[in-house]
């Protein structure tokens, strides 16, 4: 089925999954209290998210008929010509960077008449799971999202133009993601990896305990990899569509006191490149999730768990120490599985706390 709203813009629909046993998104229904979207990473299996993410509410709730009596579940699904999209369904390009990759609120594919900012499809779930004359017990949502769905979620809470206006608080929930948008130019200070072995690089319990220091890198570095603050590594350079009718500092500002909760798999330490490279393995094959290894991605870091914890820091810097609404969600024993994370008791306490 499609969302309401983007139809009438594109003349195509956006398609999303949902529990058969539900109605349709957008009938009225007084009973759910809390609205769940679930966004799928790079495979675009918003399928396998929507079950992932359905097991872990009948977890939270003890049945399933507890979970759909009180939960709207919805997972967005994006699709790329690869996907073979019907006629009638709306699809991104398969783009990295602005102005179309979906990942960073980019717009829909430009081959047709009209386009929409991904981040234009979850303002239009938001807004309709807020509005009281549709689910009028809502009282709560989240969005979440894993790997590059967590791209998605993260860049979405700095730039959602609409959260303000809810009638519902929403708690973003950012799993596992490769990169993270920056809110200035400094990056994380990390040792040198001239002196790094197997046994110390990315090591889960380093990472759990180390605190870095932030500074705009000098010239040299810069020079080398002029763009790691561009977006969606940071907020300089070309914004999508999207971002580019409000200013950078409304973004900064609002981002604040946005509710972020930035989930970490204690075990997603995988580099492939130097991995494999350094022989850190038995085995044949090192599986990182499709870790970008850009230039600019590596001012972040050189693992997820890395990237996700200096990042909060930096957060927490930046406003002075005074982003509250801000925390780092670390999820024991788990990797870069999605499935792993949205059940765990970690999150779900997280979410449901």
């Amino acid at each position: 089925l499609f969302v309401p709203g983007v139809s009438e813009v594109t003349n195509r629909t956006f398609p999303y999954w949902y529990a058969p046993a539900q109605t349709p998104f957008g009938t009225y229904n007084e009973n759910f209290e809390v609205g769940v979207v679930v966004h799928h990473g790079t495979a675009r299996n918003g399928d396998d998210y929507f079950c992932s993410m359905w097991n872990g509410l009948v977890k939270q709730f003890g049945t399933e008929t507890a979970a759909i009596s009180k939960t709207l579940l919805v997972s967005p699904q994006v699709y790329e010509p690869s996907d073979k999209p019907e006629s009638s369904e709306l699809f991104w390009d398969n783009t990295e960077g602005p102005p179309g990759d979906w990942k960073w609120g980019g717009n829909s594919t430009a081959t047709l008449p009209a386009s929409v900012s991904s981040f234009e499809t979850l303002d239009l779930f938001l807004k309709t799971m807020a509005d009281s004359s549709i689910y009028p017990g809502i009282r709560k949502i989240i969005v979440t999202g894993h790997s590059a769905g967590g791209q998605i979620v993260q860049r979405y809470a700095l730039a959602s133009k609409v959260i303000e206006d809810l009638r519902v608080p929403v708690a973003f929930f950012p799993a596992n993601p490769s990169t993270l948008t920056y809110l200035s130019g400094v990056r994380p200070v990390f040792p040198s990896l001239d002196n790094s072995t197997c046994a110390n690089f990315c090591s889960n319990d380093t990472l759990l305990v180390e605190r870095y220091d932030f500074v705009k890198p000098d010239g040299d570095r810069v020079a080398s990899c002029p763009g790691y603050n561009d977006y969606g590594y940071g907020l300089d350079g070309s914004l999508v569509p999207y971002m580019q009718s409000q200013p950078v500092a409304h973004m900064r500002r609002v981002y604040r006191t946005r509710h972020v909760n930035y989930i970490s798999g204690e075990m997603d330490i995988c580099n492939e490149p130097y991995m494999e490279q350094n022989m850190c393995t038995s085995c044949s094959k090192v599986d990182d999730g499709g870790l970008d290894t850009s230039c600019e991605a590596y001012f972040q870091g050189n693992c997820r768990m890395q990237r996700s914890h200096a990042f909060v820091q930096h957060v927490k810097a930046y406003y002075n120490g005074s982003a509250a609404t801000h925390r780092l969600v670390n999820v024991p024993f788990v990797g870069h599985n999605g499935c792993a994370i949205l059940q765990s008791p970690a999150v779900l306490e997280a979410m449901f706390d």
